[in-house]
């Protein structure tokens, strides 16, 4: 790891790495380059530069060496040709550069990576560069898994298999009647059920109803929702999720949004969280970091992201009767059926 504090890498830095992995005279078929000349490359590539990378930089620098090892990079099956790992690196390292700059993934959370993942596989253009962006970045993440000990993420919903992307779906619609039949499934509009039920119900509620993402649903502090008879919500960055840009920051006035009933279950859930830290002290219950949807007896403990999303799936595609339908669709759904409304009105 290097020793010095990280800086931007610039495009020039980014080159010299792709042609430390595979030169473009090879690219050009005028030499031949082996694995073991491409990773003695990197090796002098992070001698010369080490100390002008950026940690993503680092990362990809020790994932191509990885890739010239072991098949994908984790001790498993033969290495892969260095024009290969020149095209794993090359599909990703740019796009997560643009969205992590400067900051260490290995310290993001689940919901970070779900979001910055899917932040890069949906700016490209086509279905075979998204299919082909998802599988690289998985084999990218189990890298970080078994190395540096990061999270683990569910990426089934990025793509089908190895062969099938899943955004090329996410045009689907929920309509209001399976919106309503996945909540019934969850345990519906209810407070008299189990906390984490409750908790299920609520966060679908808010995909369907307010657009959010799921990274976004995880991490809701109890302060981002203001007031009590007209109460509004408040998506903005907090400790345990930074926007992406200040065009992320948005307000909804949940009378408009959600229905009488939604409305007093969100309401009593409130109520619930604060009767369940009104006991701790001023420390354990910061307002900065109270949870929205928080473990019992711990506000600042997120609930566990994979059960949470793996149990909304479930209903989801139980009701819809189609596998491959995601929270993120109820993003979607928010704003056609909202655009919807507008038009009619």
């Amino acid at each position: 790891r290097p020793q010095t504090s990280y800086s931007s890498m610039t495009p020039a830095l980014w080159r010299s790495l792709y042609e430390a992995i595979f030169p473009k005279a090879s690219r050009q078929k005028e030499k031949k380059t082996s694995s073991g000349q491409s990773k003695a490359n990197i090796y002098q590539f992070l001698d010369v530069y080490g100390d002008q990378l950026s940690p993503l930089g680092w990362l990809m620098a020790q994932w191509a060496i990885s890739l010239l090892t072991y098949k994908r990079g984790i001790r498993k099956g033969s290495k892969i040709a260095a024009s290969s790992v020149h095209s794993y690196v090359t599909t990703i390292a740019r796009p997560l550069h643009i969205h992590v700059a400067d900051n260490d993934i290995r310290e993001f959370s689940e919901a970070e990576f779900y979001a910055l993942y899917r932040d890069v596989i949906e700016q490209k253009n086509s279905e075979e560069n998204k299919q082909t962006t998802a599988l690289r970045l998985v084999d990218f993440h189990e890298f970080l898994v078994t190395y540096w000990d990061v999270e683990p993420v569910d990426l089934s919903e990025f793509y089908r298999g190895r062969y099938k992307s899943e955004l090329g779906v996410d045009a689907n619609l929920i309509c209001p009647s399976m919106y309503q039949g996945i909540v019934q499934t969850l345990g519906g509009l209810t407070s008299d059920q189990p906390r984490e039920q409750l908790m299920l119900v609520l966060m679908t509620m808010l995909g369907q109803k307010c657009g959010l993402r799921r990274a976004e649903a995880i991490t809701l502090l109890r302060s981002d929702i203001i007031g009590n008879y007209d109460p509004v919500l408040f998506l903005r960055h907090n400790p345990y999720a930074y926007k992406k840009s200040d065009n992320a920051i948005r307000q909804f006035p949940l009378k408009a949004f959600l229905t009488h009933k939604e409305l007093s279950l969100l309401k009593s859930w409130l109520h619930t969280r604060d009767t369940e830290d009104g006991s701790m002290t001023i420390s354990q219950r910061s307002e900065k970091k109270r949870l929205l949807f928080c473990r019992p007896g711990e506000p600042n403990a997120p609930v566990d992201e994979g059960m949470a999303f793996k149990a909304i799936h479930q209903a989801m595609r139980q009701v819809t009767e189609d596998p491959n339908v995601h929270f993120h669709i109820l993003r979607h759904s928010f704003a056609s059926w909202f655009l919807f409304r507008l038009e009619a009105s």
